[in-house]
């Protein structure tokens, strides 16, 4: 929103001044600050209460874009309209970028061990692609933050469960992949979010994607730190099942892994 803030120019009495709205690089509008309301001038505390405005406008704008785009579906999701969905996440928060085609190899491997029938693995598939939809709806600079977040921060990116399973609630041909998008950060001690479910109450695709983000997430470079080794990661996923993880998948991932991309890792 710098391009936007740049454009006023004018401090004083009255200042009218605009500038493009972006969002992912692209533009889907115009921003006017015209005056306080009573008729004060600007001061230099002004930026940074301006940007935070027009981050969550364009924030807000582009969720109910991208929710129209799904919802014009209608007859059932395209898949170029599910990756075009996953491509946004990937692009709101580049420290992720690809994060969710690789979840989702993850998550097909152990789908694959556990013998998931083919429909099953379909609908995980989708769900795995779509695992982090809700970020579009999570402020920016709360994905791309460097350090920690505060706990104020920390629950806004917990909404994201909750705001992906949203958006894929009334699509035919998405609808089915909800439990398992609002699951995925469910832990099987019950101390996970958004519902605090425990052992078999999460669903099994979310099970899975549990797995498959938790690995992601340690053998990838990360705002905080560098990339775990894999050895590392595999051993991490079998200490935290029982607690974090299902034991059951977190196994049929490492055999799966192990069988058949430990040679590319």
């Amino acid at each position: 929103m710098r391009e936007l803030l740049d454009s006023i120019m004018e401090i004083g009495r009255l200042a009218i001044k605009g500038g493009p709205v972006l969002a992912r690089g692209k533009l889907i509008g115009v921003g006017e600050v015209i005056n306080r309301l009573d008729r004060s001038g600007f001061d230099e505390s002004d930026p940074e209460l301006l940007a935070n405005i027009a981050s969550d406008g364009t924030t807000a704008i582009d969720t109910v874009r991208l929710c129209r785009v799904i919802q014009a579906e209608g007859t059932g999701a395209r898949g170029d309209t599910i990756q075009a969905l996953a491509a946004a996440v990937d692009a709101k928060d580049p420290y992720t970028r690809g994060h969710s085609e690789r979840v989702t190899h993850y998550a097909v491997l152990a789908a694959e061990d556990l013998a998931l029938g083919k429909q099953e693995r379909e609908t995980l598939r989708r769900a795995a692609v779509l695992h982090d939809v809700g970020k579009i709806g999570v402020d920016e600079r709360i994905l791309r933050k460097p350090v920690a977040l505060d706990p104020g921060e920390w629950l806004e990116m917990c909404t994201h469960p909750e705001k992906g399973a949203h958006m894929v609630e009334h699509i035919e041909g998405l609808a089915e992949t909800r439990p398992a998008i609002r699951g995925h950060h469910e832990r099987l001690d019950g101390h996970g979010y958004p519902d605090g479910l425990r052992g078999d109450q999460i669903p099994l695709g979310a099970r899975i994607i549990a797995v498959a983000d938790a690995f992601d997430a340690m053998v990838t470079d990360r705002p905080y730190r560098k990339a775990l080794g894999v050895e590392f990661a595999l051993s991490e996923l079998m200490r935290v099942s029982g607690t974090q993880l299902d034991p059951e998948v977190a196994a049929a991932f490492v055999r799966a892994f192990e069988a058949k991309d430990k040679s590319l890792a």
